[in-house]
């Protein structure tokens, strides 16, 4: 009989140390749930552009929330020094503004999904002549539009995610010069 009573103790003292620690790992558990959906864990995502020579980012910013498309506007300033022609909303070979993610997607601005429009630095619209649009030799232009299909590529991303895209412009100077420029940009999804 004691030595029932001493393994009913022990079973007891087991279950005890069990709920006693059980609750403070539970705990622990719920803290780091509410630390991570702050933020604290996550690398900070800075905003940066490198690797363009002619046209240069100056401001961008994509809005996440859908995986297949994303709304994006981007402002870059013009270092070829003279104007520039670029296609807008052409997915042939001689598309201007290619987007592609890390996974490779291309992307490109879809005026199937939204429109695209184009400023310079006095906030003037520039008008899009069917697939091109032309911006002066100096200022900065704002392109803002839709990327994606809305259907198989991986366009977008979940707010607050980080994001790198590697962008290439195609553009044709006034003399009739291509020039094509690749570079990459990253940042957080708004």
């Amino acid at each position: 009989m004691a030595l029932h009573k001493i393994k009913n103790m022990r079973a007891q003292g087991s279950f005890e140390y069990m709920t006693n620690y059980g609750w403070a790992v539970l705990l622990l558990i719920v803290l780091g749930m509410v630390l991570y959906s702050l933020g604290v864990f996550s690398p900070s995502t800075p905003k940066t552009a490198s690797g363009f020579r002619y046209l240069n980012p100056v401001s961008w910013s994509f809005t996440g929330g859908n995986m297949h498309m994303s709304n994006v506007t981007i402002a870059f300033e013009n270092l070829i020094g003279r104007n520039v022609v670029f296609w807008i909303n052409d997915t042939t070979d001689y598309e201007s503004i290619l987007f592609s993610n890390k996974l490779g997607n291309r992307c490109f601005l879809n005026a199937s999904l939204g429109p695209i429009q184009v400023w310079d630095s006095a906030g003037n619209n520039i008008e899009i002549q069917g697939t091109k649009a032309t911006f002066s030799a100096s200022g900065v232009v704002t392109i803002t539009g839709t990327i994606g299909d809305n259907v198989s590529s991986e366009c977008g991303g979940v707010k607050q995610s980080p994001y790198r895209y590697y962008i290439t412009f195609k553009t044709i100077d006034d003399l009739g010069v291509l020039r094509i420029d690749t570079g990459s940009i990253n940042g957080r999804y708004i």
